[in-house]
């Protein structure tokens, strides 16, 4: 039985209004965000829990020299996304998060130790 190191599950919301999807995320999860920005994706928010997890609340379409793109281009209606990344406790993030109609959980992938790549 391979043991699971790593899980991503992103999220998307039909909102396409970041601060409103933060605040919402924000009070299911009891956690605070903070807004970036950077080049590449504009305006994002991001939070950093204490195991290491991370969550960022970003816009799907981004603007780069090549053109309007959806960087998750399965997910097109979803103009907001959330990632939660290495979190211990997904399946409760998960938990808290179903039943609201402005997240919807999309997908989650998890890695072994063994598959994992080091740079």
């Amino acid at each position: 039985m391979q043991m699971v190191s790593a899980v991503f599950d992103l999220y998307g919301s039909p909102n396409p209004d970041l601060t409103a999807v933060t605040l919402l995320v924000s009070r299911l999860l009891a956690m605070e965000f903070l807004v970036r920005s950077s080049d590449e994706r504009g305006d994002y928010y991001i939070s950093h829990g204490s195991s290491g997890d991370d969550y960022k609340i970003m816009a799907n379409e981004v603007v780069d020299e090549e053109g309007r793109y959806n960087t998750e281009e399965d997910f097109a209606e979803y103009p907001t996304l959330l990632t939660v990344n290495h979190s211990p406790s997904a399946d409760d993030v998960k938990r808290r998060l179903s039943g609201q109609a402005e997240i919807v959980f999309l997908r989650r992938t998890t890695f072994s130790d063994n598959e994992r790549e080091y740079g």
